[in-house]
């Protein structure tokens, strides 16, 4: 190598350093920034979690159509519009409600539904409704709650993604209450039966309201029986007493047993006796005894159905009359989604005498008949559940 390429390589080897040493002390910021750069803020999902408070929620909308005239749907609490697309439910839920100490839970729907509930709790027709609201202590076997809560009877419920069916049960609407005011004690006597004892506003079982119109109250009571993952008994009584202007003495007995005959089968059956009984006459002024079942089969894990069978008896003694009512359910559902659900069904209606609207006369007498059928379509779309 001569001396003039030596000192060619000499010079090279010192301008790599000082690029080196300029390139280390260019970067040497970003790297103390990116260490010193602070956390990301936290999303409303994980401050919930973090404080052991859950969050869900869901949108339920839908058509029903009837084969009947009219928009009015006969012996329903929810579903009683026909012929028109509905927001039926669009609800909020939150929760704390660890196994021992304080906790809560608050559920509030809005839609067309909201105004049903709020009709039960006598707080008008608002689209708006604080369906569940309770505060909750728990300490070893026992569970106390205090507020709003929905009535432990029957298979059905309010809340829309929780049943099988899209229409709800005749059952539910004419021999069941839905919610109720008060207090309720659960005790877990062993792992596999919890009783309960509640003592709520009483006219929640007579008008359908649960706001209290006297100083009577009513009791709740009963237990859960479940011996394995595949069998569940539960039986409730309500009991209230009412001044005879209300209906005097009020009385439901209601009992659900349910069996997983098969990783895919299950199978449900739901029976209920309500009672009004009128001191004033010394005798009841009606019942109704009725009772369904549900056959429950998922085909794959994102096809199911669900079909719903019912008889129910209604007997006015007062009144002298006694009505005979039959009805059947096909739901099919389709989960697209863990999210995402549609379903679609058929529904047939039968009574003993005219009883199901079937449009109005020119001077808008309402006309009545023994049969109703309509078909409906649900999407639901959950979050968080």
């Amino acid at each position: 190598m001569t001396n003039r390429q030596r000192t060619a390589h000499r010079i090279c080897a010192h301008l790599s350093a000082c690029l080196l040493l300029c390139g280390g002390l260019i970067a040497a910021p970003s790297i103390c920034s990116a260490d010193a750069a602070p956390a990301a803020t936290p999303t409303l999902s994980q401050v919930l979690d973090n404080s052991g408070i859950f969050a869900a929620g869901y949108v339920s909308a839908g058509y029903t159509g009837s084969f009947n005239k009219g928009q009015i749907l006969s012996d329903r609490v929810f579903d009683s519009d026909a012929n028109t697309f509905e927001l039926n439910q669009a609800a909020l839920i939150l929760a704390h409600t660890p196994a021992e100490g304080f906790g809560g839970k608050a559920v509030i729907v809005a839609g067309s539904d909201a105004k049903v509930l709020n009709a039960f709790y006598g707080s008008g027709g608002s689209d708006l409704a604080l369906f569940i609201a309770y505060a909750q202590y728990a300490t070893g076997p026992l569970t106390v709650i205090a507020g709003r809560f929905p009535a432990l009877s029957g298979e059905e419920l309010a809340l829309e993604p929780l049943n099988t069916n899209i229409s709800r049960s005749l059952v539910l609407a004419l021999a069941q209450p839905v919610p109720l005011t008060g207090i309720r004690a659960n005790y877990a006597v062993t792992d596999n039966f919890t009783a309960t004892l509640s003592v709520t506003n009483s006219d929640s079982f007579g008008s359908a309201a649960a706001l209290d119109d006297n100083k009577n109250k009513a009791i709740e009571a009963g237990g859960a029986w479940m011996p394995s993952k595949a069998f569940k008994l539960a039986l409730y009584n309500y009991y209230s007493k009412e001044s005879d202007a209300d209906g005097g003495k009020n009385d439901i007995v209601d009992l659900v047993t349910s069996w997983q005959a098969t990783r895919q089968l299950q199978l449900v059956l739901n029976g209920d006796y309500k009672r009004i009984f009128n001191t004033t006459t010394a005798g009841p002024a009606s019942f109704t005894l009725g009772a369904d079942g549900y056959l429950n089969y998922q085909f794959d894990p994102k096809w199911s159905t669900s079909l719903r069978m019912e008889a129910l008896q209604i007997k006015n003694e007062a009144a002298g009359s006694s009505t005979q009512l039959q009805e059947a359910t096909l739901t099919g559902r389709y989960s697209a989604t863990h999210s995402l659900r549609l379903l679609a069904e058929v529904r047939f209606d039968h009574a003993s005498a005219d009883n199901f609207a079937d449009g109005t006369l020119a001077d808008g007498t309402p006309v009545l008949a023994k049969h109703d059928s309509e078909v409906g379509a649900t999407v639901i779309y959950t979050f968080g559940l």
